[in-house]
């Protein structure tokens, strides 16, 4: 099938649709036959204005030619049209099917025509590329300057930008009127911008190619912009209304996306051309001449999706010397093979760089010959495998690129390895082994690029897994909370050469910011009140964020209840706590010290309070240097009595890596000193029980009204526990308080009473009494 223009006199063949010219330029459309190349129909179509359609062309198998132009007519023949009238603005985008094989009724040839425009000019220069769905939905791509376009569905930019915009339509010419248009919506930013190709990858996606002027051009990658115009991609969803992906790329002058074609992995490869002198180069074929000349490019490219950039994989120029009017530019590209491309163009120069079996090596004069390009853009296929994958720091790691591999024809040149712990990268020429030292601990991913003798390069990468090294903690107890990237270790070090024993951290894990924590956790049982201290001597990290400090917690589970102290590797000291179960944490902030830095962390359980300070270094406040209160947290209830388990104090860090983090070093840290101090236990007893035997009842009213008037020879066993109406004295209320509760459904004895031991939440003069923790 052949589409073009038709002007004065332009013969018609068969039982046509259109046989005369209705004024201006017409389409023309005509069918050959395949083997001999010769016309077996041959219509006109078109109003008394002009149509132009340059290449926005699709053919079904069965024949159904669907063509995508611009037209000044107002006259445009149409049919089951989605908008039935030129709008203005001197030209609308037209949209029109044809069954051109001479066997339907002429007026049957047309199935489908319609215009679609706004009141600005709506043109379709140039756009190479009109994909209809198999469900027959048709979609335009075409630039405007109209601000009034139909919008349908979730548009993604529903207002034109300025200047010169991109607009993207899908209709549906199975329905009626204005139902046609599917889905609809602007694309561009403040400067001109010209629709080149389209492809849908998808249901919902759809991929889209072009130029642009405009430096706010939507993006979800933001590349330096050039000159007048760049070449743009973007994958747009239209069912979400977001970009998935969206960059530029070109240089300082101008450069013209002509050809593209979308490869079976997932690459897109443009062929153009470009003024720019500073285009960029990736693997190019040769250096691309001073910016007075127009070179014909190629540029393979993969787009990046929301959590990866977009990468060009290569970038080439094709010319030779000449002067500005000698255009060279690359036209058309097709895939001869995977990473074989075939590209067609022009040149002006008659020093255009040929091959030695080239057909013409000579430029065969006038203004431009045609050029035609075979270009083997293979690259190598990086392979390696290491060893060991994982194993405790220091590890020596050894990784062998032999079964990496060239296309034919060419040779392995590099082979360069990143080992991702911030180390130089290691480049060989000769050697596809390489080993490399992990000092530190984490989970590293190794880079390999090979490039061959063409200057095209394959990466690749694997992971190493690095293991902290740990050892026997007693007393205490390491512990791995929630999703850590790396399994934490602890040991016994000689932290300052004098024998005094610190703790060696490794950890890695997020920070304590989010509701369920991943840290590392060296800790102890305690179920009194207490004071924890330690002496955090270093802190060695990748994320400043990371941190070390003193924690006391209901539980090992990632959501628990806590207090904390913590110093980031910055040396900012900070306090942290989660008052509710998976509820996010409170941050006080303090001063930003330096290291070594000495911490403490007190609980007291009759105020539900940690209070944390701060000392300086070598032993805090225990040298006589006074502790810095930085804050103090209130937990209702923690730990509170009849609880499970009790509850576990001691020193935890983490490295505030992000549950997606591939490759990281984990946090290193000393921490000595490390005291946990736990205070006597508290007065626990029962109010009501007066003969303290674990009950609240009637013997207890006789006990004490005994003792108040009978001058029992036994002194109460604990005067508090008699104080039945915790008024700080005992009496007879007290045992009318008791009967009255007991049977008369009287006001509930205060706590702790009437059935669970507990401390006195009231201050009083009344002694200080414990029972025995069996009657509890």
């Amino acid at each position: 099938m052949v589409v073009g223009r038709a002007t004065a006199g332009f013969s018609t063949l068969g039982e046509v649709f259109q046989s005369e010219q209705a004024g201006g330029i017409d389409l023309f459309i005509a069918r050959l036959d395949a083997e001999e190349i010769e016309p077996l129909y041959v219509t006109l179509f078109g109003g008394r204005g002009d149509e132009v359609c340059d290449k926005g062309v699709h053919v079904t198998p069965d024949g159904l030619t669907t063509i995508v132009g611009h037209t000044s007519s107002a006259d445009l023949p149409l049919k089951n049209a989605f908008q039935g009238a030129h709008r203005g603005g001197g030209s609308d985008a037209f949209v029109v099917q044809a069954r051109p094989d001479g066997k339907l009724a002429a007026a049957d040839q047309i199935v489908y025509s319609t215009f679609i425009g706004g009141s600005g000019q709506d043109h379709n220069f140039d756009m190479r590329h009109v994909q209809v769905t198999e469900d027959g939905r048709i979609t335009v791509f075409f630039n405007t300057w109209s601000t009034d376009l139909p919008m349908r569905g979730a548009s993604f930019q529903p207002v034109h930008a300025g200047s010169v915009d991109s607009y993207l339509a899908v209709l549906d010419p199975a329905r009626v009127g204005s139902a046609q248009l599917v889905y609809s919506t602007y694309l561009g930013g403040g400067g001109i911008e010209e629709p080149r190709w389209l492809r849908w990858l998808d249901a919902s996606t759809i991929l889209l190619v072009g130029e642009t002027g405009a430096t706010d051009f939507p993006a979800t990658e933001r590349r330096p912009f050039g000159g007048w115009n760049d070449v743009f991609v973007t994958v747009l969803d239209v069912e979400r209304r977001t970009l998935v992906y969206s960059t530029t790329f070109g240089g300082q002058w101008w450069d013209l996306p002509q050809d593209v074609l979308l490869t079976d992995t997932g690459e897109i490869v443009v062929a153009g051309c470009t003024a720019s002198g500073n285009f960029p180069l990736v693997s190019a074929i040769g250096d691309f001449q001073p910016n007075e000349y127009t070179h014909a490019m190629v540029f393979v490219f993969r787009p990046g999706d929301a959590g990866r950039p977009g990468e060009v994989r290569v970038s080439t120029s094709l010319g030779g010397r000449g002067t500005f009017d000698f255009i060279e530019c690359a036209r058309a590209i097709v895939e001869e093979s995977p990473g074989v491309y075939l590209v067609a163009g022009h040149t002006g120069t008659p020093l255009l760089p040929t091959t030695e079996d080239a057909l013409h090596r000579e430029f065969g004069g006038g203004t431009h010959d045609i050029v035609l390009a075979r270009l083997d853009l293979r690259r190598p296929d990086a392979r390696f495998s290491w060893n060991p994958e994982s194993g405790t720091a220091p590890l020596e790691v050894c990784a062998d690129a032999a079964g990496s591999s060239t296309p034919n024809g060419t040779a392995l040149e590099t082979f360069t390895y990143d080992f991702g712990d911030g180390s130089e990268p290691v480049m060989s020429d000769d050697e596809a082994t390489v080993c490399h030292r992990y000092e530190a601990a984490g989970v590293f991913e190794i880079g390999l690029t090979v490039t061959n003798d063409r200057d095209l390069d394959a990466v690749t990468t694997g992971t190493v897994t690095v293991g902290c090294g740990s050892g026997e903690v007693t007393p205490w107890r390491p512990a791995d909370i929630g999703a850590v990237q790396l399994t934490g270790g602890t040991r016994w070090v000689d932290g300052d050469g004098d024998g005094s024993a610190c703790l060696a951290l490794c950890a890695a894990g997020r920070s304590l910011a989010t509701r369920e924590d991943a840290l590392h956790f060296v800790h102890q049982e305690v179920a009194t009140d207490g004071a924890l201290s330690a002496r955090i001597k270093r802190v060695d990290a990748a994320n400043p964020l990371a941190a070390v400090g003193l924690m006391w917690r209901e539980s090992l589970e990632p959501e628990a209840r806590y207090a904390a102290m913590l110093v980031d590797a910055s040396g900012r000291v900070l306090m942290r706590h989660r008052s509710a179960i998976g509820a996010t944490t409170v941050r006080i902030s303090g001063e930003t010290v330096g290291f070594p830095v000495a911490l403490r962390l007190e609980r007291r359980r009759d105020a539900n309070s940690f209070t944390v300070f701060t000392g300086f270094a070598r032993g805090g406040g225990d040298e006589g240097a006074p502790w810095t209160e930085v804050g103090v947290a209130t937990l209702e209830n923690f730990a509170a009595e009849g609880a499970i388990a009790p509850p576990l104090a001691g020193v935890f860090a983490t490295a505030a890596l992000s549950s997606a983090a591939r490759t990281f070093a984990a946090l290193a840290a000393e921490v000595c000193d490390l005291e946990l101090r736990e205070d006597a236990a508290p007065p626990r007893f029962l109010r009501g029980d007066s003969n303290a035997d674990g009950a609240t009842d009637l013997s207890d009213a006789i006990t004490t009204l005994g003792f108040l008037f009978l001058g029992n020879p036994l002194e109460l066993a604990c005067k508090d526990a008699a104080d039945a109406n915790d008024d700080g004295d005992v009496d007879v209320s007290d045992a009318i308080w008791t009967l009255t509760f007991k049977f008369l459904g009287g006001v509930e004895i205060p706590a702790p009473g009437p059935d669970t031991c507990g401390m006195d939440p009231t201050a009083d003069g009344l002694p200080i009494c414990s029972y025995d923790p069996a009657k509890c």
